[in-house]
């Protein structure tokens, strides 16, 4: 029985290997929402009126996050 548990062990290294592969081609793709690109037609209203909201803030444990609180606000209240 030794050799089925090299055999096992050997397949199993195979596919971690080939998981790490398949993540690092991945990574190379080019982002769903570049930055510099509107996301809907109000983030392009409010871009040419000069009043755009920023895109993240820094939360409570000093990590970046979406700023969702201010875009998502209604118009004209401040």
């Amino acid at each position: 029985m030794p050799r089925m548990k090299s055999v096992r062990t050997g397949a199993g290294t195979a596919v971690g290997l080939l998981l790490l592969a398949v993540a690092g081609v991945a990574g190379c793709e080019k982002p769903l929402f570049p930055e510099d690109l509107p996301r809907s037609p109000y983030d392009r209203y409010m871009t040419l009126r000069g009043q755009r909201p920023p895109m993240n803030e820094t939360g409570p444990t000093g990590s970046e996050q979406p700023a969702l609180r201010e875009r998502l606000k209604p118009m004209g209240r401040d």
